[in-house]
C-alpha cells in the first residue's frame, strides 16, 4: 500500500474509540480533528473528561515522535504561559503505542 492512498490509510471514528478503550482504557466517542499529516480525534467521555488521539501515518520514525513526546514535556515542566496537550499513558505506561491498523499496517 503507497502512503498516497489516502482511503486506505484513514482511521475511522469507530476505529478512533476502539483504540482508545484498548491502549488507553478511554471509553468516549470520537470524533474527526483537521491534521495536515497524522489522523486526530476529538474524544468526549460521559463523565466530562476529553482527550486528543493522535494516530500517526504509515512510515512516520519513532525518532520524530520522540521529539514531539519530549518538546511537549519541556513546555510542562518549564510552565508554558499557554494550554498545550498533556501526555497521557497507554495502559502499559507507555507515551505512544504501536498499533496495526486494519490493513495490518504499523502506526503510532
Amino acid at each position: 500500500m503507497q502512503d498516497t492512498d489516502f482511503q486506505n490509510l484513514a482511521i475511522s471514528t469507530l476505529q478512533a474509540e476502539k483504540y482508545a478503550l484498548q491502549y488507553y482504557n478511554i471509553v468516549a466517542l470520537a470524533k474527526k480533528l483537521p491534521g495536515e499529516v497524522d489522523f486526530n480525534f476529538y474524544l468526549k467521555c460521559e463523565d466530562g473528561q476529553s482527550y486528543t488521539l493522535k494516530i500517526s501515518r504509515l512510515n512516520v520514525e519513532k525518532a520524530e515522535l520522540d521529539f514531539q513526546a519530549s518538546m511537549m514535556q519541556h513546555l510542562k515542566d518549564n510552565q508554558f504561559p499557554f494550554q498545550i496537550p498533556i501526555l497521557v499513558p497507554s495502559v502499559d505506561g507507555s507515551l505512544y503505542q504501536t498499533i496495526l491498523d486494519e490493513y495490518k499496517q504499523q502506526r503510532w
